[in-house]
C-alpha cells in the first residue's frame, strides 16, 4: 500500500491517495538571521525556534554584542525587541541598523509586545520594513519571518531588473 512521505515533524509530504494531486506549498527560505533581544531566555528560545527551522540564527543581548556579530555574520533579517534595557530604544538602534552598509538588503523587523498602532507609528518614524507582535506561537513567528523573507527577496530581485 501507498503510503505519503514524512518530514521530520510528522507532516505529510505528497498527496493522501494514489492519483491525488498534491497541494503546492511555498518554498522554504532558509536564512542568516540576527536577534536583538535583551531577555536572554526569549533569546535563547526564538534562536531555538529559529535553528529548528532551519535557519542561520544568531543573538546579541545589546548594542556591543549586536556590533560584534555584526562584523562576522550578513544577516538577510534581523529582528530587534523594541524595548532593550540599558538602551534608548529599539528606535535608536533601528535607525542605526539602517545606516549599516552590510544590512542595506537585509529585513530589519522590530518584535515587541507593545500596541500595534505604537509599533506602526515607529516602523513609519525609523523606517523599518515592519513588525512582528510578541506570540507564545512558535509557527506564528516562523510564518511571519517567511512572510518578510520572502518579500526582500522580491524586492531585492526587482531592484537586479
Amino acid at each position: 500500500m501507498w503510503e505519503p512521505k514524512k518530514s521530520m515533524d510528522g507532516a505529510q509530504n505528497g498527496p493522501s491517495l494514489p492519483g491525488a494531486v498534491a497541494e503546492k506549498k511555498p518554498a522554504q527560505i532558509y536564512a542568516c538571521i540576527l536577534i536583538i533581544e535583551d531577555s536572554s531566555g526569549q533569546l535563547e528560545h526564538i534562536l531555538s525556534v529559529l535553528r529548528n527551522a532551519g535557519h542561520d540564527a544568531h543573538g546579541a543581548e545589546d548594542w556591543a554584542a549586536c556590533r560584534a556579530a555584526l562584523n562576522r555574520i550578513e544577516p538577510q533579517l534581523v529582528l530587534l525587541d523594541v524595548n532593550l534595557s540599558g538602551m534608548q530604544g529599539g528606535d535608536i538602534l533601528a535607525i542605526q541598523l539602517k545606516k549599516n552598509p552590510k544590512l542595506q538588503k537585509a529585513s530589519i523587523i522590530f518584535h515587541s509586545a507593545s500596541r500595534e498602532t505604537d509599533l506602526q507609528l515607529m516602523v513609519r518614524r525609523t523606517g523599518v520594513d515592519g513588525y512582528i507582535v510578541k506570540s507564545n506561537k512558535d509557527s506564528y513567528l516562523l510564518e511571519q519571518i517567511r512572510h518578510f523573507l520572502e518579500a526582500k527577496a522580491v524586492a531585492n530581485q526587482s531592484k537586479k531588473q
